[in-house]
Protein backbone atom coordinates (compact mmCIF):
# COMPACT_ATOMS: atom_id res chain seq x y z
CA UNK A 1 0.00 0.00 0.00
CA UNK A 2 1.58 3.44 -1.19
CA UNK A 3 1.99 6.27 1.31
CA UNK A 4 -1.51 7.95 0.18
CA UNK A 5 -3.86 5.13 0.51
CA UNK A 6 -1.89 4.47 4.12
CA UNK A 7 -2.88 8.27 4.52
CA UNK A 8 -6.94 7.75 3.71
CA UNK A 9 -6.74 4.69 5.45
CA UNK A 10 -5.47 6.60 9.29
CA UNK A 11 -8.79 9.08 8.58
CA UNK A 12 -11.27 6.11 8.82
CA UNK A 13 -12.26 5.75 12.18
CA UNK A 14 -12.85 1.96 13.51
CA UNK A 15 -16.47 2.06 13.72
CA UNK A 16 -16.65 4.04 9.84
CA UNK A 17 -14.61 1.23 8.69
CA UNK A 18 -17.05 -1.35 10.73
CA UNK A 19 -20.05 0.08 9.14
CA UNK A 20 -19.08 -0.16 5.57
CA UNK A 21 -18.10 -3.70 6.17
CA UNK A 22 -21.44 -4.40 7.95
CA UNK A 23 -23.47 -2.39 4.82
CA UNK A 24 -22.21 -4.55 2.51
CA UNK A 25 -21.04 -8.04 3.87
CA UNK A 26 -24.59 -9.86 3.24
CA UNK A 27 -23.89 -12.28 0.87
CA UNK A 28 -27.10 -11.81 -1.09
CA UNK A 29 -25.43 -8.43 -2.19
CA UNK A 30 -22.66 -10.47 -4.18
CA UNK A 31 -21.77 -13.12 -6.79
CA UNK A 32 -18.40 -14.77 -7.66
CA UNK A 33 -17.24 -13.91 -10.81
CA UNK A 34 -17.08 -16.93 -12.88
CA UNK A 35 -20.32 -18.21 -11.38
CA UNK A 36 -22.13 -15.18 -12.99
CA UNK A 37 -20.05 -15.45 -15.76
CA UNK A 38 -21.74 -19.07 -16.10
CA UNK A 39 -24.84 -17.88 -15.79
CA UNK A 40 -24.48 -15.18 -18.30
CA UNK A 41 -23.47 -17.54 -20.58
CA UNK A 42 -26.04 -20.19 -20.24
CA UNK A 43 -29.05 -16.95 -20.92
CA UNK A 44 -26.68 -16.24 -23.83
CA UNK A 45 -27.72 -19.31 -25.11
CA UNK A 46 -31.53 -18.94 -24.09
CA UNK A 47 -33.87 -20.36 -26.51
CA UNK A 48 -37.00 -17.67 -25.66
CA UNK A 49 -40.01 -19.96 -27.91
CA UNK A 50 -41.85 -21.15 -25.47
CA UNK A 51 -42.80 -20.98 -21.80
CA UNK A 52 -40.60 -23.74 -20.68
CA UNK A 53 -37.64 -21.67 -21.64
CA UNK A 54 -38.58 -18.50 -20.87
CA UNK A 55 -39.12 -20.00 -17.16
CA UNK A 56 -35.94 -20.99 -16.99
CA UNK A 57 -34.23 -18.14 -18.23
CA UNK A 58 -36.24 -16.15 -15.36
CA UNK A 59 -34.97 -18.74 -12.45
CA UNK A 60 -31.15 -17.88 -13.92
CA UNK A 61 -32.06 -14.48 -13.78
CA UNK A 62 -32.96 -14.60 -10.10
CA UNK A 63 -29.98 -17.02 -9.19
CA UNK A 64 -28.14 -14.05 -10.79
CA UNK A 65 -29.64 -11.25 -8.88
CA UNK A 66 -29.56 -13.67 -5.71
CA UNK A 67 -26.05 -13.45 -4.78
CA UNK A 68 -24.47 -16.39 -3.37
CA UNK A 69 -26.39 -16.53 -0.08
CA UNK A 70 -26.21 -20.06 0.85
CA UNK A 71 -28.02 -20.58 4.90
CA UNK A 72 -24.86 -21.59 6.62
CA UNK A 73 -22.77 -19.08 5.18
CA UNK A 74 -24.52 -16.01 5.05
CA UNK A 75 -21.78 -13.71 4.46
CA UNK A 76 -18.35 -13.88 2.03
CA UNK A 77 -16.72 -11.21 4.47
CA UNK A 78 -16.76 -9.48 8.04
CA UNK A 79 -15.62 -7.08 10.40
CA UNK A 80 -13.49 -10.31 11.63
CA UNK A 81 -13.49 -12.16 7.88
CA UNK A 82 -11.55 -10.13 4.92
CA UNK A 83 -12.92 -10.19 1.42
CA UNK A 84 -11.69 -13.23 0.28
CA UNK A 85 -7.98 -13.11 -0.99
CA UNK A 86 -7.55 -13.79 -4.94
CA UNK A 87 -11.39 -13.85 -5.71
CA UNK A 88 -13.58 -11.76 -8.21
CA UNK A 89 -17.10 -10.83 -6.89
CA UNK A 90 -19.61 -8.96 -8.96
CA UNK A 91 -21.78 -6.57 -6.37
CA UNK A 92 -25.21 -7.61 -7.89
CA UNK A 93 -27.01 -5.11 -5.69
CA UNK A 94 -25.24 -2.00 -7.49
CA UNK A 95 -27.84 -0.17 -9.63
CA UNK A 96 -26.31 -0.80 -12.58
CA UNK A 97 -27.01 -4.44 -12.19
CA UNK A 98 -30.14 -4.28 -10.30
CA UNK A 99 -31.69 -2.38 -13.33
CA UNK A 100 -30.25 -4.60 -16.48
CA UNK A 101 -31.71 -7.50 -14.45
CA UNK A 102 -34.80 -5.98 -13.68
CA UNK A 103 -35.56 -5.06 -17.02
CA UNK A 104 -34.20 -8.78 -18.54
CA UNK A 105 -36.72 -10.07 -16.33
CA UNK A 106 -39.60 -7.82 -16.86
CA UNK A 107 -39.34 -8.60 -20.99
CA UNK A 108 -39.25 -11.96 -20.18
CA UNK A 109 -42.65 -11.59 -18.23
CA UNK A 110 -44.30 -9.66 -21.40
CA UNK A 111 -43.39 -12.72 -23.35
CA UNK A 112 -44.27 -15.39 -21.10
CA UNK A 113 -47.66 -13.45 -20.27
CA UNK A 114 -48.55 -13.48 -24.38
CA UNK A 115 -47.75 -17.09 -24.11
CA UNK A 116 -50.37 -17.82 -21.33
CA UNK A 117 -52.90 -15.62 -22.50
CA UNK A 118 -52.40 -17.16 -25.64
CA UNK A 119 -52.00 -14.21 -27.76
CA UNK A 120 -49.58 -15.75 -30.36
CA UNK A 121 -50.35 -13.34 -33.17
CA UNK A 122 -49.17 -10.56 -30.37
CA UNK A 123 -46.30 -12.69 -29.41
CA UNK A 124 -44.88 -13.41 -32.92
CA UNK A 125 -45.25 -9.74 -34.35
CA UNK A 126 -43.50 -8.74 -30.52
CA UNK A 127 -41.65 -11.53 -30.29
CA UNK A 128 -38.49 -10.73 -32.47
CA UNK A 129 -38.37 -6.94 -30.68
CA UNK A 130 -38.84 -8.74 -27.40
CA UNK A 131 -36.09 -11.24 -28.30
CA UNK A 132 -33.44 -8.45 -29.54
CA UNK A 133 -33.83 -6.75 -26.48
CA UNK A 134 -33.11 -9.11 -24.21
CA UNK A 135 -30.21 -10.52 -26.02
CA UNK A 136 -29.03 -6.61 -26.22
CA UNK A 137 -29.60 -6.98 -22.35
CA UNK A 138 -27.08 -10.19 -22.35
CA UNK A 139 -24.15 -8.09 -24.34
CA UNK A 140 -24.43 -5.51 -21.81
CA UNK A 141 -24.14 -7.14 -18.89
CA UNK A 142 -21.01 -9.23 -20.94
CA UNK A 143 -19.33 -5.84 -21.78
CA UNK A 144 -19.79 -4.81 -17.82
CA UNK A 145 -18.51 -7.43 -16.66
CA UNK A 146 -15.69 -7.60 -19.10
CA UNK A 147 -15.11 -3.77 -18.25
CA UNK A 148 -15.64 -4.85 -14.10
CA UNK A 149 -18.46 -2.46 -13.61
CA UNK A 150 -18.72 -3.32 -9.79
CA UNK A 151 -15.78 -6.29 -9.91
CA UNK A 152 -14.31 -6.53 -7.32
CA UNK A 153 -11.38 -8.30 -5.69
CA UNK A 154 -9.82 -7.52 -2.52
CA UNK A 155 -7.88 -4.95 -3.02
CA UNK A 156 -10.02 -2.63 -4.94
CA UNK A 157 -12.99 -3.50 -2.53
CA UNK A 158 -10.87 -2.30 0.60
CA UNK A 159 -10.26 1.10 -1.64
CA UNK A 160 -13.49 1.47 -3.16
CA UNK A 161 -15.20 1.33 0.40
CA UNK A 162 -12.44 2.69 2.09
CA UNK A 163 -12.48 -0.56 4.29
CA UNK A 164 -8.65 -1.81 6.30
CA UNK A 165 -9.46 -5.47 8.36
CA UNK A 166 -5.83 -4.50 10.29
CA UNK A 167 -7.75 -1.63 12.06
CA UNK A 168 -10.67 -3.97 13.23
Amino acid sequence: MNKVDTDAFSRISIEENKSNINRMKCARNWHKLSKFQDLIHCIDFADLRNQDDILYNKKLLWEMSGGCYEENNPTIFSPSSPFPQDQFYVYVYAPEYVDILNKMKKNLKRMQDMIWMQEIGDYVANSKEMVDEFYDDVATLKRMVHDQVQVYDKDKFEETFRVDWRML
